[in-house]
């Protein structure tokens, strides 16, 4: 008889295994029994049954002519021995089943992973009780990374304090996949709502952040501080304090243009005002080129006053290019003298340069452009309401009048041009467009 039993695990409330509504035992492999653990089940059982036992077999797997694996599966038995019993949040029975037959039955599973047992463990014990787990269990930075999550944040606090995990780690792990190029290197950058769409930086991550880091003193670590800022500045909180003397703080430009699509204006004002705070153009292409642009494009004569400051000036490039995104967006010719001595034969000149279509003009802000390319030839419908749809995308005002002048719709794509403005807080364009009979629509 005892030849036909199996072995299996099960998880339970109390000190005997438990049935379900319909009086059975769930019977797991050491592989997969936490993938099923439920609050409240602080023991695990080595448990025996006999084959004739099974009433309900459940996998999760894949099957073909060639191979066969599962991701989950268990059984539904109807009689079940105990046959061994360790209490998870005892330290003693805890620590025996680091040495226990579990153990070698979870690492002889094919694709074994001890990731649920720890993070069942991290939730059931205090974080004392963790702590000592982790040393025992001789955990490394990279499991703890896969493992803790936003419910363990005193016991992350604990193990920064105890050198068991660090923010070097944190960096090299949970972190190391920020890419402030990504917030600054794509067209529509400005247009991102959260850092998560920018840098796969998720909601869960940012609430173990702030609490690990809201109520204590700043970072140590560079790349953190930076983070912390950052978010503190999109989420209006409280971020001074991320900031020590002597120990400057980068952020990425492309940190102003989310903060613009964001409409917080005071906080791009304190990024130029701050003296230990350094903006980073170099690490996207154009990305200086982009921020003057779209301060152009919100009107934020301000703000691109302090900018300016902050750079100690522009140069040639940057202010023609601050000259062609304000005469684009509608500016007053004394609102853009104020930033520049640039002639339009200048601006014209540079723009040519690009050597760019109707469309590509538009969505560029090359309103000379657009002009020289529209003066001794016809453009074709389906351009103009290309190069109308690229420029109201933009928030380029003037060129959007133009192409409307010339035969553009102010209805293509299904009426976009008025779901851009509103989409993208374009105030001019929007006006213009009600001007013009649009109905106020968004996407």
């Amino acid at each position: 008889m005892s030849e036909n039993l199996v072995t299996a695990y099960h998880l339970s409330h109390s000190e005997v295994p438990e049935v379900d509504s319909q009086g059975l035992f769930k019977a797991l492999t050491a592989e997969f029994v936490f993938n099923h653990w439920q609050p409240g089940q602080i023991y695990l059982h080595r448990v025996s049954y006999p084959q004739e036992a099974v009433v309900d077999y459940c996998e999760d797997g894949h099957h073909d002519f060639v191979s066969s694996f599962s991701w989950d599966e268990f059984v539904m038995v109807d009689n079940l021995t105990s046959r061994q019993c360790w209490q998870l949040d005892n330290r003693e029975s805890l620590f025996s089943l680091l040495e226990s037959e579990f153990i070698t039955d979870l690492g002889s599973s094919i694709f074994c992973s001890r990731d649920t047992l720890h993070r069942t463990i991290f939730t059931l014990a205090g974080v004392d009780l963790a702590v000592d787990y982790i040393r025992r269990a001789q955990l490394s930075a990279e499991e703890l990374l896969r493992c803790l999550t936003i419910e363990h944040t005193q016991l992350m606090k604990e193990l920064l304090k105890s050198g068991l995990f660090t923010e070097k780690d944190l960096c090299t792990g949970s972190l190391a996949n920020i890419n402030w190029k990504k917030l600054t290197n794509e067209k529509d950058s400005f247009m991102g709502d959260t850092l998560e769409s920018q840098l796969g930086l998720s909601d869960e991550f940012k609430t173990l952040l702030r609490a690990l880091y809201i109520e204590s003193p700043p970072p140590d670590t560079e790349k953190l501080r930076a983070v912390m800022v950052a978010l503190s500045l999109i989420d209006g909180l409280p971020w001074l304090h991320y900031i020590t003397p002597a120990e400057r703080v980068i952020l990425p430009s492309g940190l102003v243009l989310m903060l613009l699509r964001l409409k917080q204006p005071t906080s791009i004002e304190a990024i130029f005002q701050h003296p230990d705070i350094e903006l980073e153009y170099s690490s996207a292409e154009n990305s200086l080129d982009a921020l003057i642009d779209r301060l152009a494009v919100y009107q934020h004569f301000d703000l691109l006053k302090s900018l300016h400051n902050k750079l100690g000036g522009f140069d040639k490039q940057q202010s023609i290019r601050c000259a062609s995104s304000l005469t684009a967006a509608g500016a007053s010719k004394f609102q853009t003298a104020a930033f520049n001595t640039v002639e339009e034969q200048e601006i014209l000149n540079w723009q040519l340069s690009s050597d760019s279509s109707l469309e590509q003009a538009a969505g560029c802000g090359y309103l000379l452009l657009c002009k020289k390319l529209l003066e001794n030839k016809t453009a074709a419908k389906t351009d103009l309401d290309s190069a109308l749809l690229s420029a109201a995308e933009q928030g380029y005002c003037e060129i959007v009048k133009l192409l409307h002048q010339h035969g553009g719709s102010l209805e293509a794509g299904g009426r976009w041009p008025i779901r851009y403005a509103n989409k993208f807080s374009y105030q001019l364009l929007k006006n213009y467009l009600l001007e013009q009979g649009q109905e106020d629509l968004c996407f």
